[in-house]
């Protein structure tokens, strides 16, 4: 299982493979922000299968071949107990 561990000289977050190949599956929100993609992107180079969620229907993640599925949540600004209940 990986983990993350905060580098010392920067706030940069570094990943360690521990034991090796994983299939581990990360949910990043956000999809419809280039930042979620970015973060999708480096988190497939550490072998992590990358899910995307987002409140609007089409975001740019979904267009990603590093994305393996994209998923819909009630928008948290109009409907903070329907995200909620979501997640």
């Amino acid at each position: 299982m990986p983990c993350v561990e905060q580098a010392q000289s920067s706030a940069k977050y570094i990943i360690k493979m521990t034991h090796g190949p994983t299939s581990k599956t990360v949910l990043v929100l956000d999809a419809d922000m280039v930042s979620a993609l970015a973060t999708a992107r480096a988190l497939r180079r550490y072998g992590l299968t990358i899910d995307v969620a987002s409140a609007v229907d089409q975001p740019l993640c979904a267009y990603s071949n590093t994305i393996n599925k994209s998923f819909r949540y009630p928008d948290p600004l109009t409907d903070g107990q329907g995200f909620v209940e979501w997640v």
